[in-house]
């Protein structure tokens, strides 16, 4: 609260972000938090409204996590297509997700 006080500019900024998206706060959806970092008050979206946000801008229709150690070796196959994405977050696990419809062509 102390930092909402003392920098209402990044307190406004934040919730300007929020505006611009489909998120709420509401800590039932666990879409986004409003985070002291810094000495500024930020928006943290988290990866459901990551999720949320991907399927409605129309970049996919759904998108499955999955917990990947590493050496093993993973792929999928959605509509015929092989479209597995993995990113490495540590040398001990990775997150990956595989987009089962593409950007639509516009």
């Amino acid at each position: 609260m102390a930092i909402a006080i003392n920098n209402p500019a990044s307190f406004k900024t934040a919730f300007l972000q929020l505006a611009t998206t489909s998120l709420t706060l509401d800590p039932a959806q666990k879409l986004a938090y409003l985070v002291p970092r810094d000495e500024r008050v930020i928006l943290d979206v988290s990866y459901l409204g990551l999720i949320k946000m991907a399927i409605e801008a129309q970049m996919c229709k759904n998108l499955i996590i999955d917990l990947v150690f590493e050496k093993i070796s993973l792929s999928s196959m959605a509509d015929g297509h092989h479209q597995h994405i993995t990113m490495t977050l540590c040398r001990c696990w990775k997150y990956s997700y595989r987009p089962i419809r593409q950007r639509l062509n516009r």
